[in-house]
């Protein structure tokens, strides 16, 4: 039945494709007015929709995805009964992104537009740290030679130390392991046997006293066995579900069947107690 649901999801993406050749930008920056939310999330941006139903989100999501920008999905399941239906999420977070998408909104919102500008402004005081431009390859070569590290080239070209790694792969370039360096340049690179000692660590070569399986020389005994030692290590006791942490019911009418609210009161007592302080 796995072939049925990838049909199923493969068919719903095109619907989703073809449904967003039908809106525009003015449709989109009228949703984000509205179900939207413009600012910077702890120490990134971020470009929130959320909805209760799907299917809009979906068409959006395929529409930011033809113009080249990637967003993240959440689903945040209901907690409480009176709340039975999930609710979706979608959000830009990278710094391209998120400017990408301001600049294509900013001239038609009209609620979050300030709250546009000054995302904007925040990303020109804190721009993107590594480059997304191709990597110069000159540059690249005329660092290497010169005898910089990975890390040191990463930082100088402001890119990513995977893509830098990626990079001599392709040229069949190779830098040498370990070592002593001095302001990013390697003035002494690892003996053979300082090779062969880190080659050794980093192996199997050890034996577990109790099982005989293959550890780590830096290892005393494998997983297993540690944790069959610690089965007479006390656990901590978890404690007991109850109404709330201080009342085991509601102080009014004396049930747990609706959740706890406020100071010992489910819902519905919890209003009633207002209304007669109202009174």
């Amino acid at each position: 039945m796995a072939w049925i649901s990838a049909i199923v999801r493969v068919s719903t993406l095109s619907n989703a494709y073809t449904k967003s050749m039908n809106i525009t930008v003015e449709y989109v920056a009228g949703f984000v007015d509205g179900e939207g939310n413009i600012g910077v999330c702890g120490k990134g941006p971020r470009i929130t929709l959320s909805q209760n139903r799907p299917e809009v989100l979906k068409i959006i999501r395929a529409w930011l995805l033809v113009r080249g920008i990637k967003c993240n999905w959440s689903v945040v399941k209901p907690k409480l009964p009176r709340r039975p239906n999930a609710h979706y999420m979608m959000f830009v977070s990278r710094k391209d992104t998120c400017e990408k998408l301001c600049r294509i909104l900013l001239p038609f919102l009209i609620v979050k537009k300030s709250d546009c500008e000054g995302l904007l402004k925040w990303l020109k005081d804190h721009p993107y740290a590594y480059n997304n431009e191709p990597v110069d390859t000159g540059r690249f070569i005329e660092l290497f030679e010169q005898g910089y590290t990975q890390g040191a080239i990463a930082k100088m070209m402001r890119h990513c130390p995977h893509i830098i790694a990626r990079t001599a792969k392709k040229h069949g370039l190779k830098f040498p392991m370990g070592g002593r360096s001095i302001d990013g340049k390697r003035i002494r690179p690892m003996t053979e046997r300082e090779l062969k000692e880190n080659a050794r660590k980093k192996s199997m070569s050890g034996k577990c006293p109790d099982c005989g399986n293959p550890i780590y020389s830096a290892s005393k005994r494998c997983r297993p066995c540690k944790d069959k030692r610690r089965v007479g290590v006390p656990r901590p006791v978890k404690l007991k579900c109850v109404w709330s942490m201080k009342y085991p019911c509601c102080v009014d009418c004396g049930t747990t069947d609706r959740p706890h609210i406020s100071r010992g009161r489910c819902g519905p007592c919890r209003d009633k107690q207002r209304k007669r302080q109202c009174v």
